[in-house]
């Protein structure tokens, strides 16, 4: 993984975290709470599903605020972990991404692999907000 005090690296991996809190329903369910997360979803946004499917900022945001809570169930809870993060290119105004995420959800592991397109936004918490994000499914471990 690459140095996780870089920005790109920070903003990956404290966003998969959100997630998790999210999912495992450790954060309150108020749009409040997803701040951090929509904060840093670029208004022309657009995310490649792992199956393929294309969603738009406001499909995305949508999405997850139904998904809160989805792993309260899991014993342990669930988690998401990051390998391979590194940034393949950067310049002035993007930063480019890439990454696996896997879910562990209460015995079943699933794992994507993502590229991701940053923007540099002064005033966003690493510096950086999401511009594009093209997922596809790992066969499983």
């Amino acid at each position: 993984m690459s140095n996780a005090s870089e920005p790109f690296a920070r903003e990956v991996l404290e966003i998969h975290q959100l997630i998790e809190d999210w999912f495992n329903g450790t954060l309150p369910k108020t749009e409040t709470a997803l701040a951090r997360f929509t904060s840093v979803m670029e208004p022309e946004l657009s995310v490649v599903m792992p199956a393929g499917r294309v969603v738009d900022r406001g499909g995305l945001i949508a999405r997850l605020f139904e998904l809160h809570g989805w792993w309260e169930d899991s014993v342990p809870p669930g988690r998401i972990r990051i390998e391979g993060l590194r940034c393949e290119a950067r310049s002035a105004d993007l930063a480019v991404a890439t990454y696996e995420e896997w879910q562990h959800y209460r015995d079943v592991v699933r794992g994507r692999v993502a590229t991701a397109i940053l923007r540099v936004r002064a005033g966003a918490p690493n510096g950086l907000a999401w511009l594009r994000l093209h997922e596809t499914w790992l066969p499983a471990e």
